[in-house]
């Protein structure tokens, strides 16, 4: 299975999550996202084209039928660890904690699969929890898969 990072997850999600059959995303070729989805192509789980001289944008990245089975076959639990391994890229939020509640509206899963999510990693010792706050564990980060 391919690797993906949050920004790449996120980006495939906001691409292919209008209902319907729409699947694109324009942008400026050379801005962060345009970077991950140029990851994505090498992976095969994104295409891209031209866009239009009327749109204003570089270029147009689709997701591929291989990268919306990665995105359906993502479990909440792969998830919240990608989340919590974004966060924690950034020095300003290394130590950064969420509840249940606030990952749950982030993530757009139900405060169950959150709840679930964040206890079994709990247990498998990649976050730490502190009454209804969790936080990343030190030495737990990689790309999930």
């Amino acid at each position: 299975m391919n690797k993906i990072t949050f920004n790449q997850y996120q980006i495939m999600h906001h691409t292919t999550d209008w209902g319907g059959n729409r699947n694109l995303f324009g942008t400026d070729a050379e801005c962060r996202d345009a970077k991950d989805f140029y990851k994505l192509i090498e992976m095969g789980l994104a295409s891209s084209n031209p866009a239009p001289s009327w749109s204003g944008d570089d270029i147009v990245f689709y997701v591929t039928d291989e990268g919306k089975d990665l995105l359906k076959s993502l479990t909440s639990k792969q998830k919240v660890k990608m989340y919590f391994e974004h966060i924690s890229q950034s020095q300003h939020a290394k130590d950064r904690s969420l509840t249940v509640w606030v990952l749950r509206a982030y993530l757009r899963i139900t405060y169950s699969k959150a709840r679930h999510a964040l206890l079994a990693l709990v247990k498998d010792g990649v976050l730490l929890r502190d009454g209804n706050q969790y936080k990343l564990a030190p030495n737990k980060l990689g790309a999930v898969a």
